[in-house]
C-alpha cells in the first residue's frame, strides 16, 4: 500500500492560527481588567494569584462541561452511559450501581464513554455525540461571558467569569478543529474519520462496545472474536479502523500468542496504518517485550534504540513498566536496574486497588510473572 507518511502528532496550520488567536484574545480581554484590579487592590501578586486560581478552576469546570456535553447529547441520540472521567477519577456503571474507579488515558484530561445504539440502514448518530462537548463548551462560553458583562462593575467577579468564558471557548475550539495529536486525535478529527465510510462507523461502534465490556469486567479474549477481525490494508488509513487492528494485536498479546501478535504489529507498522500516537508507541513496547521474552537482543536493541530511547510519545503506563522490566532483565541482564523496576511495579500495584480494569491488570501480572520465571532460570544457569 503506497501512501505518504502520516504526520501524526503535528499541529495543523489551522490549529497554529487558533493558538495565536487565543493568545491575542487573552491579551485583548484580560490584561486591561488585570491592570485595573491591580490599581484597586494595590498588589499585583494578589491579582495574579486570583488569575491563576480562576484559570485552574475554569479549566476543571470546562473539562466537566465538555464531558457533560458528550453525555447529554449522547443520551439524546440513543447512547447509554458507561463512564464519566475527569483526570484519573471516573464514575463507572457497574452491575451493582455507579462506582468511583481510577484510570487515565494519555493525552486526555477527561472522557465520557457511552455504549452505542444500533446501526439502522447503515447509519448511526455519531456527529452530535462526538461534538456534543464542543457545543456545550460554546454554550457556556456565552453564559459565562454574559455573566462577566453583567458583573463589569465588580472587578474580581468580572475577571473570574471572563476567564471562565475564555477557557470554555479555548477548550471547545481545541477539540472542535480537527487535529491529529501526538498521542490521540481530538473530537473534530474523530467526527470526520467516522463519516468517511460505513466501515469507519462500524469501527467506532465496535470500539464503544469493547469499552463497555471492559468496564463490565471482561478482557478482550472474552469478547466476540469478530470484533477484532483484521481490517483490509486499504482501510487502515482511517484512524478509527486502524484502532481495530491495534486492538487485534493487543488481544493476541493478552492471549499470549506472541508470534502472531508480533506478525500483526509488524504488518500494522509496515503499511503505515493511521494508528494514533499513544497506540503506536504501545505496539512498539509490545514488540520490545516479545523480543525480550524471546531473547532476541538484536531486535530488542533495534526497537529500543530507534523507536523508544528518546521517550517521545511513549505512554507512561503499567505496560511501560512491564516492558522495561523485561528488557532490563532478559536483554541487558542488569540485575540492579531490573530490581529497581520490579520494586516500582510492586509500588504501583499497591495503589491500584480501585483500578477500573482488574482483569486487564491480571493479564499484565501474568506477563510480569513470565519475566520473573525466565529471569530466575537465567540466574540459576
Amino acid at each position: 500500500m503506497n501512501k505518504k507518511p502520516k504526520k501524526n502528532g503535528s499541529v495543523s496550520p489551522l490549529m497554529m492560527v487558533l493558538m495565536i488567536a487565543i493568545g491575542c484574545l487573552i491579551g485583548l480581554f484580560c490584561l486591561d481588567p488585570v491592570f485595573a484590579l491591580v490599581d484597586i487592590v494595590g498588589s499585583s501578586t494578589a491579582v495574579w494569584l486570583i488569575v491563576a486560581v480562576a484559570f485552574i478552576f475554569g479549566l476543571i469546570i470546562s473539562i466537566i462541561i465538555h464531558e457533560a456535553g458528550h453525555l447529554i447529547f449522547g443520551l439524546m441520540t440513543g447512547y447509554r452511559f458507561v463512564s464519566f472521567r475527569i483526570f484519573s477519577f471516573a464514575l463507572v456503571k457497574c452491575d451493582d450501581g455507579i462506582k468511583l474507579k481510577r484510570y487515565s488515558i494519555p493525552g486526555t484530561a477527561g472522557q465520557c464513554l457511552m455504549a452505542p445504539p444500533e446501526i439502522k440502514d447503515g447509519k448511526m448518530p455519531t456527529v452530535i455525540y462526538n461534538l456534543g462537548g464542543c457545543m456545550f463548551g460554546l454554550v457556556f462560553f456565552a453564559i459565562f461571558g454574559t455573566v462577566a458583562y453583567l458583573t463589569y462593575s465588580w472587578p474580581v467577579a468580572y475577571l473570574v467569569f471572563l476567564i471562565f468564558s475564555l477557557v470554555n471557548l479555548i477548550t471547545a475550539l481545541v477539540n472542535l478543529i480537527p487535529n491529529r495529536g501526538a498521542q490521540i486525535n481530538n473530537d473534530g478529527a474523530n467526527a470526520i474519520s467516522i463519516r468517511k465510510s460505513p466501515e469507519a462507523t462500524r469501527a467506532f461502534r465496535t470500539q464503544l462496545l469493547i469499552a463497555e465490556r471492559q468496564f463490565m469486567g471482561d478482557i478482550f479474549s472474552e469478547m466476540p472474536e469478530e470484533w477484532f477481525e483484521m481490517p483490509a490494508d486499504e482501510l487502515l488509513d482511517n484512524p478509527l479502523i486502524a484502532t481495530i487492528a491495534f486492538l487485534k494485536a493487543v488481544r493476541l498479546m493478552e492471549e499470549k500468542k506472541l508470534d502472531e501478535a508480533r506478525d500483526v504489529i509488524e504488518h500494522i507498522l509496515s503499511v503505515d496504518a493511521a494508528v494514533v500516537g499513544v497506540n503506536k508507541m504501545t505496539l512498539m513496547l509490545e514488540l520490545l517485550y516479545i523480543a525480550s521474552i524471546n531473547g532476541d537482543r538484536i531486535a530488542a536493541d533495534r526497537i529500543f534504540g530507534v523507536e523508544l530511547k528518546k521517550g517521545k510519545g511513549v505512554p507512561k503506563s503499567f505496560t511501560l513498566l512491564r516492558v522495561t522490566y523485561a528488557y532490563e532483565s532478559l536483554i541487558l541482564e542488569d540485575e540492579r536496574a531490573a530490581n529497581k523496576t520490579r520494586k516500582r511495579i510492586d509500588k504501583v500495584l499497591s495503589k491500584l486497588k480501585s483500578f477500573a480494569f482488574p482483569k486487564q491488570l491480571e493479564s499484565e501480572l501474568e506477563c510480569i510473572k513470565r519475566v520473573d520465571e525466565l529471569r530466575s532460570k537465567s540466574v540459576k544457569i
